[in-house]
Formats: structure tokens, C-alpha cells, sequence
């Protein structure tokens, strides 16, 4: 008789197979802009004068991304046997390839582990997400008034930094959308088809 295929089999696979086309993406991408070091530094300091806006908006929500995965994973950040917290801290600087290795790992069903200690006690609670809720609402709304889509394609396609950037983006958004639908009692799990913005809220209104 077949084996049945668990639903933590399936988050098992679908990571695996989301990690691998990341890695492939890195693999066939175009040659990064030389100073990658300094736009990422400058960007981060607010310097974003003749930047296109969209991308601007991209890299700041990927850095967002690890919080807004950390609300939602608030449980299981501690769990047992794979604590989620080192993938998660690991993402602010390399994104889905180090989080999506978190759901290859547990297939998302380690049981949880101790509440965070200190003041990290407030991840995944109401006025965390709010916060990451207000800074990504504010990434998207800037990309969404000053950004140019067909001018963002085009640095996408060309520059290896943006073209890596997007499907990371891309990638961390689909796993943070298994991880909500997963966790959700309600169809709440809706907001989470809104990139980062989605899953900060689904934290606030009390993960339902």
C-alpha cells in the first residue's frame, strides 16, 4: 500500500522546491552591479533620491519580511526540534535561503517551545504587528506612488542584485503564506495574499 502523503510532507516538498528554484534563480542570474555593497548601505541609510521607487520599496520589504515571519512563527521560534529563530535571524541578511530551509527542515510542524525571553516576549503580539504592519504599508504605498513598474522590470531583468531580490521577495511571500494558512482557525489567512503587509496584520487582528 502507498504511503499517505502528510500535509507536513507537502510543506516539506513545496519548500524544497521553492529553495531549489532560488538557488537555480542565483545560479542563471545577470552579473551584479559592482557596487552592490554601497547602494545597499546607502539605501539603508535613507538615501533614495533618483533611486527607482519600487525597488527601493522591494529591498526594504524584504528586510521586513523576517519580522513580519517572525509574528507569525512566534510560537514556534523556540519549538522543538527545529526552533525557527536561527532561520529567521539568518533572513534579515540572505532572505527565503535561510528561511525556507526552516520549513524543509520541520515541514512546519514542530511542536512549540518556550515563550521568548525579555522584552522579545511581544513578537507575534498585537502592537508587533502593527509596527511591521505601518513600515510596510509605507514601503508599499511609497513604490505604489512614486515607482515605475515598467522601469522596475527592466532593472530586474538586467541587474543580478534586483533579479535575485525579486524572486527572493517572491519566495518569501509563498512561504509566509503556507505558514499563515496553516495557522489560521478562520479565513483570515486572506491577508496574507498581500505581501508582508498581510501577514503583519493577520499578527495584529490576533492571528484568527
Amino acid at each position: 500500500m502507498d504511503a499517505v502523503e502528510t500535509p507536513s510532507q507537502r510543506v516539506r516538498l513545496l519548500a524544497l522546491a521553492l529553495w531549489m528554484g532560488l538557488v537555480m534563480i542565483a545560479y542563471i542570474s545577470p552579473p551584479t552591479r559592482p557596487d552592490v555593497g554601497e547602494w545597499v548601505r546607502m539605501t539603508m541609510l535613507g538615501y533614495w533620491i533618483g533611486q527607482e521607487a519600487w525597488l527601493v520599496a522591494v529591498f526594504w520589504l524584504v528586510g521586513l519580511s523576517p519580522l513580519a515571519i517572525a509574528g507569525v512563527l512566534a510560537g514556534d521560534l523556540r519549538a522543538r526540534p527545529v526552533p525557527a529563530w536561527p532561520f529567521v535571524l539568518a533572513g534579515f541578511g540572505v532572505g527565503g535561503f535561510a528561511v525556507i530551509p526552516w520549513l524543509v527542515l520541520s515541514g512546519d510542524g514542530g511542536r512549540s517551545g518556550p515563550s521568548m525571553p525579555g522584552m522579545l516576549r511581544d513578537v507575534g503580539g498585537r502592537r508587533w504587528g502593527i509596527g511591521v504592519g505601518v513600515l510596510s504599508g509605507a514601503a508599499l504605498a511609497c513604490g505604489a506612488w512614486w515607482g515605475d513598474p515598467i522601469g522596475y522590470l527592466s532593472l530586474a531583468r538586467s541587474e543580478g542584485f534586483a533579479f535575485i531580490m525579486s524572486f527572493d521577495f517572491a519566495a518569501l511571500w509563498l512561504a509566509t503564506l503556507v505558514m499563515v494558512r496553516r495557522r489560521s482557525r478562520t479565513r483570515g489567512w486572506l491577508l496574507a495574499l498581500v505581501p508582508v503587509l498581510g501577514p503583519a496584520l493577520w499578527v495584529a487582528l490576533g492571528r484568527r
